[in-house]
């Protein structure tokens, strides 16, 4: 399952919810995520303007292990 942790030691920082969907093939929506403020900021990653992730709610959890294409597990490294 990938954990807030798992992706700041790959990145450094945390990322928007966008890359997180690319890169881990999931299917998160905006209520499945816990954000950082209210107001958008710039992510390290893609470098567009969105809201970062900080966290996963119990619906974001579920659908990690139950929904995603590689069963909750990141990419190859």
């Amino acid at each position: 399952m990938v954990t807030i942790d798992t992706i700041r030691r790959r990145y450094g920082v945390h990322i928007c919810r966008r890359c997180i969907n690319e890169e881990y093939h999931l299917q998160l929506n905006p209520e499945n995520c816990i954000y950082d403020c209210y107001y958008p900021r710039k992510c390290p990653r893609c470098g567009k303007i969105g809201n970062i992730v900080t966290g996963f709610r119990l619906s974001g959890k579920a659908k990690q292990l139950f929904l995603s294409p590689l069963g909750g597990k990141g990419p190859s490294e």
